[in-house]
């Protein structure tokens, strides 16, 4: 009786939450269990929690699952060993990079983090708090993203910054055209030297705890990824951040201090490198 008591109570928040929100982000299920809770409450839950109990889930071997995840990532490594984009670093300017690139049919991207989570700094504000202020015009961004905020004349305010994250997020997953490789670290860049100069054609890559750990461990030699186009999106002197320039500097792919100083380049740093 307490259970039903307090999802009678649950249902009743959310019936007057949907109808000061309006019924148009619900699907037409939600919708109708909904309904259906609305009409007699106490039948509603006495069946979800028949339902519950009845529940069980369909077998699969363990093996199977191996198979699935290992099979689905090696093809991925296979189809991404070549590729248009790659994009180092799935903060809030390597995803917002790889959604504009996804509105282009037939733009293979590939998005590098060497973090488990991708998303960077972006998930709180400043000084870890919740909300993001945003200066216009950005909020054109927020509104293609249908991402909610305060208007404040000259600014825009989310209220947690995770909802950007996550939305952004979810539109790049979402692309066929895109494939994220998390946990996965850039150690170099790959070069080619010829006669009209130096070209980006990729990126050296190794797993992350590889990268981590190669004081401690014996030789873990990397792989590699060939692009037409290497952005670099991780802004600090990280694992190729601005570090991605300042390698190309050391090799004379760019000018020595003109431009590329280096109080420019540890914080906030997207570098585009083209083969």
């Amino acid at each position: 009786m307490f259970a039903q008591r307090t999802l009678s109570r649950c249902l009743s928040t959310a019936s007057q939450q949907v109808s000061r929100r309006g019924k148009s982000s619900l699907s037409l299920r939600a919708s109708t269990q909904l309904a259906s809770a609305q009409a007699d409450p106490v039948a509603y839950v006495s069946s979800q929690l028949a339902y519950f109990d009845a529940f069980k889930f369909a077998p699969i071997r363990e093996s199977t699952v191996s198979r699935e995840m290992t099979s689905r990532y090696m093809g991925d490594m296979l189809e991404h060993a070549e590729t248009d984009v790659v994009i180092i670093g799935a903060g809030s300017a390597g995803l917002s990079c790889a959604y504009e690139l996804s509105k282009h049919p037939g733009v293979k991207v590939t998005i590098i983090e060497q973090s488990v989570a991708p998303g960077g700094g972006c998930w709180l504000g400043g000084q870890l708090f919740s909300a993001m202020v945003i200066r216009k015009p950005a909020h054109e961004f927020l509104d293609e993203l249908d991402v909610p905020y305060d208007d404040k004349g000259d600014y825009v305010v989310v209220k947690h910054a995770s909802l950007f994250m996550s939305s952004i997020l979810r539109q790049v997953l979402l692309s066929d055209q895109v494939k994220l490789f998390n946990a996965v670290a850039v150690e170099d860049l790959l070069v080619r030297q010829g006669p009209d100069g130096v070209f980006v054609r990729g990126v050296v890559t190794n797993w992350s705890l590889v990268t981590q750990n190669h004081d401690t461990q014996s030789c873990m030699d990397p792989q590699v990824m060939e692009a037409k186009v290497v952005v670099s999106c991780t802004g600090h002197d990280g694992p190729m951040g601005a570090t991605s320039a300042k390698r190309l500097e050391s090799i004379g792919a760019l000018p020595a201090g003109r431009g590329w100083a280096k109080p420019r380049l540890n914080y906030g740093c997207c570098c585009v490198f083209f083969s």
